[in-house]
C-alpha cells in the first residue's frame, strides 16, 4: 500500500506544538523555513535564503543599517524595529505552494514580539517592512517580491533595488497580489514613509553594486 503524504505549513505545525505541550508539557519549538534536510523553502529575495547561499553583501547591510538608524528614534511607544524577523504566510497565492515565511530585512512591529516565544510574526501585526535586494543578476525580483508581501497582507512595504539604484513605497495590499499605493523612485531622491511613524530617508548616499564607494 502506497503512504499518504501530507505537507504541512508552519501554522499547522505550530498548532501541533501547542497541543503537544499541553498534553505532554513538552515543548516544541518550529524552526520557519526549514525542510527535513537542511533545505529553505524559498530561496528568493525577500523570502527565507536558500541553502548555501552567502549572507548579505555588506552594501546590502549598509541600507538596512541606515535605515535603522532613522527609523527607530522616531517609532511611537509601542512599537519596535527589528532585523530579519520572520513573517507568517497565511494564504499563498493561487497556485503557489506556501512558504513558512518571508524574511524581510527590516520590520516595525509591536515591541511585545521581542518578549515572546514566538518565531513568525502574523501579517496583520507588521506595520511596516523592507527588503533590500540581492545582487542576483535578475531584474524580475522586485516585482516578484512585492507581490509575496501583499499577498501576504503586509500592510507597507518599502523595496530598494542597489542594482538599478530605485527605490519602490508601497502601501495597501488590494486583495491580487499588488499594492494600491505605490510612490517609486532612484537614488538621490527622498523617500516619505508614512503610517504609524513619519520620516523622510535621504538616498542620496545608499550605494549600488558594483559601483566603487562613494566619499566619506
Amino acid at each position: 500500500m502506497r503512504a499518504r503524504r501530507l505537507t504541512l505549513g508552519a501554522p499547522h505545525l505550530r498548532a501541533a506544538a501547542r497541543l503537544i505541550q499541553r498534553a505532554t508539557g513538552v515543548r516544541i519549538d518550529i524552526q520557519p523555513g526549514i525542510q527535513p534536510g537542511g533545505r529553505d523553502t524559498v530561496g528568493q529575495p525577500g523570502g527565507l535564503p536558500a541553502g548555501g547561499t552567502p549572507g548579505r553583501r555588506g552594501k546590502q547591510l549598509g541600507i538596512v543599517g541606515c535605515l535603522e538608524r532613522r527609523i527607530r528614534p522616531v517609532l511611537p511607544p509601542g512599537l519596535t524595529i527589528v532585523q530579519s524577523a520572520a513573517v507568517e504566510v497565511p494564504r499563498p497565492p493561487a497556485g503557489h505552494r506556501a512558504p513558512h515565511g518571508l524574511v524581510p530585512d527590516l520590520v516595525v512591529c509591536p515591541s511585545g514580539f521581542l518578549d515572546s516565544d514566538e518565531s513568525l510574526l502574523h501579517p496583520r501585526a507588521v506595520m511596516w517592512a523592507a527588503v533590500v535586494l540581492p545582487d542576483t543578476g535578475d531584474r524580475g525580483t522586485g516585482p516578484g517580491v512585492r507581490a509575496r508581501y501583499a499577498a501576504a497582507g503586509v500592510a507597507r512595504l518599502l523595496v530598494i533595488d542597489p542594482s538599478l539604484g530605485t527605490w519602490h513605497s508601497l502601501a495597501g495590499p488590494d486583495g491580487g497580489g499588488g499594492y494600491r499605493h505605490a510612490v517609486s523612485g532612484g537614488y538621490g531622491e527622498r523617500i516619505s514613509l508614512s503610517g504609524p511613524f513619519r520620516c523622510r530617508v535621504d538616498t542620496s548616499r545608499f550605494p549600488r553594486y558594483g559601483a566603487p564607494p562613494g566619499p566619506a
